[in-house]
């Protein structure tokens, strides 16, 4: 899961207007736990972007730099899908 992903879902718990599965939600939350959810939607990409560069050292282990640098985008479709 993405962080965006993550805050969006955990923002809809925090819907104040009841509207649930519409398209527009009124958030009321103490500050605090909003700088808690961004903190910990920063880490889930900190740590997605860890992971895709040791997928990615993984995939071009045996190429040569400019061809690995070339596969990047290949090897991030490939990280995406799993």
């Amino acid at each position: 899961m993405q962080g965006v992903e993550f805050l969006v879902n955990e923002l809809k718990d925090y819907d104040s207007a009841g509207l649930k599965n519409q398209s527009n939600y009124v958030i009321e939350m103490p500050t605090y736990i909003l700088t808690e959810l961004e903190e910990q939607a920063k880490d889930l990409e900190k740590q997605r972007a860890i992971d895709f560069a040791k997928h990615c050292l993984d995939q071009a282990k045996d190429l040569d730099i400019r061809t690995a640098f070339l596969n990047v985008e290949e090897y991030y479709e490939n990280f995406k899908s799993k």
